[in-house]
């Protein structure tokens, strides 16, 4: 974790020293003016924890906020659905017409 806090990619955590890791301590060592071996010695690995203490420490204390608050969270209770009052089925309307148009007078002699 403090890797990936200093910006030292490791392809995610998975527990597992994998090339990535090994990579992404090589850059870290070679930053430092380390051998970049890959291996971290003891003083290295206290350095690199001290370097990270503080993304891991604001990482720890998220998750302790977001268990803390899953935990509080209490569901809703369900709303009843309002009763509608019993009202008796009615026809649906048909189609809708188009209005007519008005009927035209021709006056006979004009």
């Amino acid at each position: 974790m403090a890797l990936t806090f200093l910006g030292f990619g490791t392809g995610g955590s998975d527990g597992q020293f994998g090339p990535l890791t090994r990579q992404a301590i090589a850059n870290w060592q070679k930053k430092h003016g380390a051998a970049p071996t890959g291996f971290l010695t003891a003083a290295q690995r206290q350095s690199l924890l001290k370097d990270g203490a503080v993304g891991i420490a604001n990482a720890e204390n998220a998750a302790r906020r977001m268990a803390d608050q899953s935990s509080t969270e209490v569901a809703p209770e369900p709303v009843e659905k309002p009763k509608l009052p019993n009202v008796p089925d009615t026809p649906k309307p048909g189609p809708v017409k188009p209005p007519r148009a008005p009927p035209i007078w021709i006056s006979p002699g004009l």
